[in-house]
């Protein structure tokens, strides 16, 4: 933070932190402001063209190993996803996982999927290691 002000910037200009204060090893570009927003002002072509029209489910602990989650605030989380498009072609671009904030992304969980059942193990962790070993 400079002068106690948040600044974004891109997470892998600062890998080498590891998490931690410290000190940038060079300059770097920064937003002064969250640079996602949900502008609703495109041209209509734009808008088409940027329309998902096949669903999609995007894990959001995968993409947050991959560093494909940007953190507005504490409260609102942004993901990239890819999907595609009217024609088929592929479209990457962010959501807001935040509920309510975009028209058709919702956040569930597995149990909210056709189908979805869990499995008990009944087997001792112990003999499934030894099962494993012979």
């Amino acid at each position: 933070m400079l002068e106690n002000k948040p600044y974004w910037i891109v997470a892998s200009k600062v890998l080498h932190l590891n998490g931690e204060d410290g000190h940038l090893t060079s300059n770097i570009s920064y937003w002064h402001n969250f640079p996602l927003s949900l502008d609703n002002n495109l041209s209509p072509q734009k808008k088409k063209r940027n329309t998902v029209c096949y669903p999609r489910t995007v894990s959001l602990i995968s993409s947050e190993n991959d560093g494909l989650i940007a953190i507005e605030d504490e409260k609102t989380k942004w993901a990239q996803v890819i999907a595609l498009d009217e024609q088929t072609l592929p479209i990457q671009g962010w959501v807001n996982t935040k509920s309510g904030a975009q028209q058709h992304i919702k956040q569930v969980s597995p149990w909210h999927w056709t189908g979805f059942e869990t499995i008990e193990e009944k087997q001792q962790q112990k003999a499934l290691i030894e099962a494993g070993v012979r």
